[in-house]
């Protein structure tokens, strides 16, 4: 995943396809080196947790619950 979000990935999608209608053939072709390196699977996990919260802090997200600007409200609701 943090492959294909990078802008190497973007650059090899625009070349092999320079469309914006990209397909899973596009994808499948790319070259992709397998990396054991549990650093990046940690940053990706981090920058996944990151946007996930960031997406739960707008009410378009089903998992919303307040706004992060707002104090937090009493849990008896007399916040």
């Amino acid at each position: 995943m943090a492959y294909l979000c990078s802008k190497t990935a973007h650059c090899f999608l625009h070349i092999l396809n320079p469309t914006m209608n990209v397909q899973a053939k596009d994808i499948k072709s790319l070259p992709y080196i397998d990396c054991a390196d549990d650093a990046i699977r940690t940053l990706t996990q981090e920058n996944i947790a990151l946007c996930k919260a960031d997406w739960d802090a707008f009410e378009t997200s089903w998992d919303f619950a307040q706004h992060p600007l707002l104090p937090p409200r009493d849990v008896r609701g007399k916040g």
